[in-house]
């Protein structure tokens, strides 16, 4: 399970040799097939959410698993691994995915809902102009990620402030402790960062989007089925090359079967809508305005 994990995120390594708990049970996911642990953090979510909506109280996870019938069962059974599963649940929150924030939020975003909310909604419409094009038939389960970096954050109170956050969790590294300033860009220059990486994209220059005082969903779902043309193009090309843009690269030889692509496959949509774009750095006439894809 480890060696797995360790696969798909390298990283992953540092994070299970500081949490024998939280190995233990991912490994126990791997060995029933289903994402166990996972589950039991959305049950401890769900609750949570609940008595907070109903009674506006937090609820910890120490005292959930005082009453959770399944938790309880299993520490009946075996103590020892009633509070590893304690320990999991704990490091998972902290080191994997952060808990959902119930309370006050800690920051606030300073953009335009409708803009955001037409790409939104224009995924939803290039998903089903692919699905009925008639020039090649797109089969699911394929995934399509859409990610926008919004114009401008604001901090609103310090984390940890709401009265939501546990007592009992487990020390996490400082670095996982700091509160991310929104006055620094944490996202970066995205086009660089995929450079180091045996990922393929598109377009590689030229990322603005054309100003278009009539925006609409239909005119961003046409413009993301051109990118998406350019995008398997790329694809093409590159099959049989290896992965990532270095010649002595050590990834497997990238593989593209245009007859069935993106079934079983995943690929994401980046809209970058910040006023600093990175890509825009070096430039002399620069429309902060202009988002690109």
């Amino acid at each position: 399970a480890v060696a797995r994990y360790k696969e798909q995120m390298p990283s992953f390594i540092k994070v299970a040799d500081k949490d024998a708990e939280l190995k233990y049970y991912l490994g126990v996911s791997h060995h029933v097939k289903y994402p166990f642990l996972t589950y039991m953090v959305d049950s401890f979510t769900m609750d949570r959410a609940k008595i907070n909506h109903e009674k506006k109280q937090p609820l910890h996870i120490n005292q959930w698993v005082l009453k959770n019938k399944f938790v309880q069962a299993l520490s009946n059974h075996n103590k020892e691994s009633g509070n590893k599963l304690y320990q999991a649940m704990n490091s998972y929150s902290n080191r994997l995915m952060s808990r959902l924030h119930i309370g006050s939020p800690t920051f606030k975003i300073d953009d335009d809902l409708k803009e955001n909310t037409e790409y939104v909604v224009s995924i939803a419409q290039f998903i089903k102009n692919l699905m009925q094009t008639k020039t090649a038939v797109v089969k699911p389960p394929f995934q399509v990620d859409l990610m926008i970096a919004v114009k401008d954050v604001i901090k609103v109170v310090d984390s940890g402030t709401d009265g939501q956050g546990d007592d009992d969790q487990d020390e996490v590294d400082q670095t996982d402790m700091n509160v991310e300033d929104p006055t620094i860009d944490h996202i970066g220059n995205v086009q660089d960062k995929l450079k180091n990486f045996p990922l393929l994209y598109f377009p590689k220059e030229n990322y603005d989007r054309e100003a278009n005082a009539e925006e609409s969903v239909e005119l961003l779902a046409r413009e993301l089925g051109q990118k998406y043309k350019d995008f398997r193009t790329e694809l093409e090309k590159a099959t049989g090359r290896k992965g990532g843009d270095s010649d002595d690269s050590k990834e497997p030889p990238i593989t593209f079967n245009p007859a069935s692509y993106p079934q079983f496959r995943r690929f994401a949509v980046f809209v970058d809508r910040r006023k600093k774009k990175p890509t825009n750095k070096d430039k002399d006439d620069v429309k902060e305005d202009i988002d690109q894809i």
